[in-house]
């Protein structure tokens, strides 16, 4: 590349950097605040974090939003994600040829899935990350590393505080400006081609230890529109430390709960964002129930002005001896407080209820396996559950689950490690799609499959009456109508083929049967007449 390219790059990626900052520098001090009292880990947006550095702790005084999101990552990752569940399938758009080589699909499908969850792809560690910053700041980045060594997806939920992004006309982030500090050592590593002209003639490896500021770019390109434009630039020497890379995928992926209602802003809102306030003031009711408890266990005493030795008298609890007047008066008392405790605790609680009211933890309470409840009852309760967090359910599987099986798709390609389909296919054009079938979805749809069920169970009864009425169900259709709904896996369904096989070889079996118990009878037959005419010959 000339020099005057990369001149002209840098310059580029340099201005779009700050362009970026820019947009989202009014969001530092709100995401620093919002960490202090939910994530205080990632509460250095405005100071530099250095090693064991716990300051961020000092000013939270409660712990109900940090404590609780654990819980709420766990909620979504029940309803979205879960590990013992397969929530996703690819199915070809044309029926035929779904019928035909679904089967083969389902087995790349839970290849997938497998790979997936496996130990070395941290994808369980990374999803839950990405959870747990839904809630405190409205997005989460995951970013896809392909593994060539052990051939896995490796993934891992980043730091929003590394990353400045943008959004295209339709809404969807595409375009990542990661800036982080790397030593020179690490530098080496991941790029050894690399050297700053200033290390060049360095005789000593001490500079392996200095710092420089790496900004990572992933964009969508400008030469091929569906591809992503990748560079690595050493913002600090102003160079460029590897060729820039076309991509058919993205290694980045930013999943947001909610937006602002504005074309232009490309960050989330969260569910502790809409709670705030609450948080703030359950912080402040928190600080001034301590102070009360410690007044109260420790009370400021009042003297009688009658004490000759009043330095006998501290406010750490102390009696004096002799504290009472010749009337019977205390001349030591405690002075009181008028601190409201039943009432401050009353108010405790209520902002505690809205904080896990936001984070959708009271709905998890009433799944307790303590409390008994019909199968009717549990179902409704599902329902609300699924519905209540279908909008951001929506936007995770739009954002996140949707493009990074794509991802995962090209990348385990480029690797030829999908199971290979089937010769006929391979020359055929074919269209896929990634249809999510997540508990979520599960629990939405099972009205439906409910209601079918109990259609049946109806047609059963009146058959008694009118055996023609169990003819207005297709029994077949039926089955594959459950099985869509209910996400039984497709390899223990017969196909149309094999079930058309399996009632052909009944039907011969059938014919068999019949043939040997007609020949049976006409052997009989056969017997009864020769014996008749023995009989009628006097035999």
């Amino acid at each position: 590349m000339a020099i005057a390219d990369i001149t002209r790059d840098i310059q580029y990626y340099k201005n779009r950097l700050s362009i970026l900052k820019q947009k989202r520098e009014p969001y530092d001090k709100k995401w620093e605040e919002m960490a202090i009292f939910c994530d205080p880990r990632n509460a250095y947006f405005k100071v530099q974090r250095s090693n064991g550095d716990m300051s961020q702790l000092i000013p939270k005084m409660d712990d109900t939003a940090q404590l609780h999101l654990p819980m709420f990552a766990a909620v979504l990752n029940s309803l979205m994600t879960p590990q013992a569940y397969l929530w996703h399938k690819m199915v070809f758009v044309n029926s035929e040829t779904q019928d035909q080589f679904g089967k083969a699909l389902a087995i790349q499908n839970k290849f997938l899935f497998n790979l997936r969850y496996s130990a070395y792809s941290n994808f369980q560690a990374a999803i839950n990350e990405a959870y747990m910053s839904l809630g405190v700041f409205g997005h989460a980045i995951i970013q896809m590393i392909p593994d060539l060594k052990r051939k896995r997806v490796c993934y891992q939920t980043l730091p929003i505080k590394e990353f400045y992004i943008d959004k295209d006309a339709f809404g969807y982030i595409n375009t990542f400006y990661r800036v982080v500090d790397m030593k020179m050592r690490s530098v080496m590593q991941q790029f050894p081609d690399y050297m700053p002209e200033k290390y060049k003639d360095r005789t000593d490896t001490k500079w392996l230890d200095d710092n420089i500021q790496v900004l990572h770019v992933v964009e969508p390109s400008f030469k091929k529109g569906d591809k992503y434009h990748t560079a690595y630039i050493d913002l600090t020497n102003l160079a460029i430390m590897e060729e820039p890379q076309e991509m058919s995928y993205s290694q980045y992926l930013c999943v947001r709960s909610a937006v602002f209602p504005s074309s232009d802003d490309p960050y989330g809102f969260s569910p502790c964002m809409s709670v705030l306030p609450s948080i703030k003031e359950l912080n402040s009711l928190q600080f001034n129930y301590l102070k009360q408890t410690d007044l109260a266990g420790q009370p400021t005493l009042l003297t009688n002005s009658d004490i000759i030795d009043a330095t006998k008298v501290s406010a750490n609890g102390t009696v004096v001896e002799g504290g009472i007047d010749d009337e019977g008066r205390p001349m030591v008392q405690a002075l009181r407080t008028y601190g409201e405790m039943p009432a401050m605790d009353y108010q405790i609680q209520q902002l505690q209820e809205k904080i896990r009211q936001a984070l959708f933890v009271n709905y998890l309470a009433s799944f307790s396996p303590t409390q008994s409840r019909s199968a009717t009852d549990a179902m409704i309760k599902a329902n609300e559950k699924a519905n209540l967090v279908a909008p951001a359910g929506d936007r995770i599987a739009r954002e996140l689950l949707l493009p990074m099986i794509e991802a995962e798709i090209k990348i385990y390609g480029d690797m030829n490690m999908l199971p290979p389909m089937p010769e006929e296919i391979r020359n055929m054009y074919t269209q896929f799609d990634i249809i999510l079938d997540s508990p979520l979805l599960k629990g939405q749809r099972m009205d439906s499959a409910n209601s079918a069920v109990t259609l049946i169970q109806y047609i059963s009864q009146f058959a008694a009456i009118d055996p023609s009425v169990a003819s207005t169900i297709n029994a077949e259709k039926m089955i594959r109508y459950l099985q869509e709904t209910m996400n039984v896996p497709l390899d223990i369904m017969n196909s149309p083929e094999e079930i058309k096989a399996i009632n052909e070889a009944k039907a011969q079996a059938q014919d068999m049967q019949i043939a040997l118990q007609n020949a049976a009878g006409v052997g009989s037959a056969i017997k009864d007449i020769a014996e008749a005419g023995n009989i009628a010959e006097g035999r």
